[in-house]
């Protein structure tokens, strides 16, 4: 978020810092660590750990605790990164359905196969349960 280099997310907590330019990132929710929504007039990251289990506005420091709360999520740390994957992808699809309309994207489907290739249907990207990073019941 800071210079654009990309990062690769380990098995670690979800506290990023760039390589290249130290700056540090939630990489659950992609915030800057000082636009964070903390009421402390110096945000960090492992405040806005705390309390996500009630606090929408704040993120799991490990992806892995999330099935505690919700059973959607798988409970290993690598599949839970990639159920994480899966619904930033389809929030990100559902984003550009939103945006240029069902039609355009059955037509970008019908002449790249954009769709099919992607591994999701339509249905998926439309299914609100499937962006949905965490249920708050």
């Amino acid at each position: 978020p800071h210079c654009e280099l990309a990062g690769v997310k380990d098995d670690n907590c979800t506290h990023m810092t760039c390589e290249r330019c130290c700056g540090r990132w939630c990489y659950f929710c992609g915030k800057k660590e000082e636009d964070l929504d903390d009421d402390d007039e110096y945000p960090n990251l492992s405040e806005h750990n705390n309390e996500w289990e009630s606090n929408i506005n704040h993120c799991p420091m490990y992806l892995y605790k999330v099935h505690v709360f919700d059973n959607r999520w798988p409970a290993d740390d690598g599949d839970s990164l990639e159920f994480f994957h899966r619904c930033q992808i389809l929030r990100n699809l559902y984003d550009i359905l939103e945006s240029i309309g069902e039609e355009s994207l059955d037509e970008l489907n019908d002449r790249f196969g954009i769709i099919d290739a992607c591994g999701y249907s339509i249905d998926d990207i439309k299914n609100e349960e499937n962006r949905i990073l965490i249920k708050y019941t």
